[in-house]
């Protein structure tokens, strides 16, 4: 499904906090300025931006509202791991966008039972890749699967779920690597 969006289709939405307006350095609980903004893949522009104090309003909180008062549809966004919450997936669904999320040890149920299914389903497709650039050389199978062993209360708009792997070198330092998504 997701080859046949262009460009134009993908919305990355990120948070960066931006240390330097630090304002409580005794503080256990320190106060900053966070900045989200939604990047469009096809023009290269920051499309929309908001900003908060961390301690006033979350990232997730701003993001949730952010897509409720979206005006985009027939969109794929892309997020971290942060937001890969059952609320996050129901508002973008219901603004009639698609999402792509990484699923990290903060859902620790979920990655597992992604984990578990990888390894004893057959994926729909897969796709190997190699990138040479920035110091790196980086190889990624990436295997698409179905997701109705997936689905349940919390995220029933599950659709197909992504493993991506990644083995390369940084430098003369090798490493490896797998992530998991959801869309």
């Amino acid at each position: 499904y997701y080859s046949q969006k262009s460009q134009e289709d993908w919305i990355a939405i990120d948070g960066k906090s931006l240390k330097n307006t630090l304002t409580d350095y005794e503080e256990k609980s320190q106060n900053m300025l966070n900045v989200v903004s939604w990047f469009s893949q096809e023009t290269k522009l920051i499309i929309k931006v908001e900003i908060q104090e961390n301690k006033k309003k979350s990232e997730i909180a701003v993001v949730l509202s952010m897509i409720e008062n979206c005006d985009l549809s027939n969109k794929v966004f892309t997020l971290d791991a942060l937001h890969c919450n059952k609320e996050i997936t129901k508002t973008i669904m219901e603004s009639k966008n698609d999402y792509l999320i990484t699923v990290k040890r903060n859902q620790i149920k979920l990655h597992n039972r992604l984990k578990e299914l990888a390894q004893i389903t057959k994926p729909l497709t897969v796709y190997d890749s190699r990138d040479k650039s920035h110091g790196r050389d980086v190889i990624r199978k990436t295997s698409v699967f179905d997701s109705q062993e997936v689905r349940h209360k919390n995220y029933p708009h599950i659709k197909s779920f992504i493993k991506v792997e990644r083995m390369g070198f940084r430098g003369d330092k090798e490493y490896s690597q797998t992530l998991y998504y959801i869309s």
